[in-house]
């Protein structure tokens, strides 16, 4: 069995078994591969104030609040920027990507 993981997030998956017997003339061959695709994080660098007009973030007395983690980016003006990676629907975290 082998397995892969690329860094866009994709996962292949592949197993392979053999069997040969000559005297008897029998021969089994069996291969299987799953390939699992998954989105690669989107990311958005924005002043914290257009995050919360956008709906990625959200007020909270005065500060800037990732969506989902509530993660706290700062002031919530235009001199604040921040990047959000989407992890999840409507779930943010502060980070940076690749």
């Amino acid at each position: 069995t082998t397995t892969t993981t690329t860094a866009a997030g994709t996962t292949t998956t592949t197993a392979a078994a053999t069997t040969t017997t000559t005297a008897a003339a029998t021969t089994t061959t069996t291969t299987a591969t799953t390939t699992t695709t998954t989105a690669a994080a989107t990311c958005y660098t924005s002043s914290n104030y257009a995050h919360v007009q956008a709906g990625r973030a959200h007020d909270g007395m005065g500060y800037a609040l990732a969506n989902g983690s509530n993660a706290n980016m700062g002031l919530d003006n235009l001199y604040y920027t921040t990047t959000l990676k989407m992890t999840g629907t409507n779930y943010y975290v502060i980070g940076t990507c690749p």
